[in-house]
């Protein structure tokens, strides 16, 4: 996998309902998994998330612990949702309200342990300072910046003649 080179591919969406989200639970941080597949075009990786899912957790502004019933309505949900072999958790959100992006040393460790398969990704929002990026580890355990490209959805109306 070239590391360095990774994409992620989102859409509209996701991003502004996790956004959403983030902001409606200011100063206290929110936490879910993102959910999509993982894909392969002319030799080249990426993750596409096409949904989430929020996660009830115990927090405040400076932390978030996912509740366990909370992770099993999650999953139940992902079944229900998706009856396909190919939509899988392909990573976590959470947010850092008023205080940038980064993986913590705590977020570093939660990714390396739950989220260590190679299109598992990270993204972190600010809802403060509106911004959010997605994360990687490197091979060396380092979090890293990966790009994105987000989609939107056109919808077509067509009149009939």
């Amino acid at each position: 996998m070239k590391w360095h080179k990774y994409h992620v591919h989102t859409f509209d969406y996701v991003i502004e309902g996790i956004i959403e989200e983030c902001k409606n639970n200011i100063p206290r941080e929110v936490i879910g998994f993102l959910v999509g597949m993982y894909c392969r075009w002319q030799n080249e990786y990426f993750t596409l998330i096409d949904d989430y899912i929020p996660v009830r957790g115990t927090g405040d502004q400076y932390h978030v612990v996912m509740d366990v019933d909370a992770v099993a309505n999650a999953i139940r949900t992902l079944s229900k949702r998706y009856n396909d072999a190919k939509h899988l958790i392909v990573g976590w959100y959470h947010s850092h309200p008023g205080y940038g992006l980064f993986l913590s040393d705590i977020d570093i460790i939660s990714h390396s342990t739950f989220f260590n398969q190679p299109y598992h990704v990270a993204l972190v929002v600010d809802p403060l300072k509106k911004e959010y990026g997605f994360f990687k580890l490197s091979i060396n355990g380092k979090p890293i910046r990966v790009s994105h490209v987000i989609w939107r959805r056109v919808h077509e109306e067509y009149e009939e003649t």
